[in-house]
């Protein structure tokens, strides 16, 4: 067994051990998906995506329209969560690389790759604030369950490839280029630099993931709400 296997497997095994009882049933299932995936870096992204399901509860089916405003204050909460946790993570690294441009005299690749990084970073903080999620007004079920609908397909559309390269695109290029830049500078650290850009480069999978299982989620979503409404005016038409 490959090193990249053996760690891909002791993370599934983690993810099992300190999931939630709702959620270990699930684990036990994608830690067995990593025996049939061939490639060692593919089961390597597939158990570290795993790890998203020690970080969320178990999700309940909505059972009635009733539970549908329950539903959108919670999905307003994740959302402005997010919010503030991708704003905190852009000013973070915006304000890093802003005060190494100008208190450190580095290489012009270098000093190019730390004025990318930050506007990715303010980029990113920027796509964050327009992901939080619209508030969903009172009133008739079904209104409330439409526009509950409407949300979650707008958050469903922010999940996509596209949207995860224009969003990160930025600041993943800021990285390289200062990575280069720094060899360029100092090339004794160039294993240093290679390294940051592979953790980058694994995040950016890990993220992608992640993106695929939430637009899963706000399918199923989605789908239960669309029962639930069809059966509402169904019983409204009779």
């Amino acid at each position: 067994m490959t090193a990249l296997r053996s760690l891909a497997v002791r993370i599934s095994r983690a993810v099992v051990r300190w999931s939630s009882p709702g959620r270990r049933e699930w684990a036990e299932g994608l830690k067995r998906e990593v025996a049939f995936i061939e490639s060692d870096w593919a089961a390597l992204v597939w158990a570290t995506g795993s790890l998203r399901i020690l970080f969320r509860g178990a999700r309940m089916p909505l059972a009635s329209l009733a539970e549908v405003p329950c539903a959108a204050r919670q999905l307003a909460r994740k959302t402005h969560a997010a919010m503030l946790l991708g704003s905190a993570i852009a000013l973070f690294e915006a304000a890093t690389f802003s005060y190494y441009l100008v208190v450190f005299h580095s290489h012009p690749v270098q000093s190019a790759g730390s004025v990318l990084t930050a506007a990715g970073a303010l980029w990113f903080g920027y796509r964050s604030i327009v992901r939080r999620a619209r508030k969903v007004p009172c009133g008739d079920r079904l209104l409330v369950a439409a526009a509950y609908r409407a949300e979650l397909d707008r958050q469903r559309g922010f999940l996509t490839l596209r949207r995860l390269c224009v969003e990160i695109g930025p600041l993943i290029a800021g990285v390289c280029v200062f990575c280069a830049g720094q060899t360029l500078a100092y090339p004794k650290t160039a294993r240093s630099a290679l390294w940051s850009m592979s953790i980058m480069l694994i995040c950016s999978l890990i993220a992608g993931v992640g993106y695929r299982f939430g637009a899963a989620g706000y399918q199923r979503r989605i789908e239960e709400l669309d029962v639930l409404i069809d059966g509402a005016r169904g019983d409204n038409a009779s």
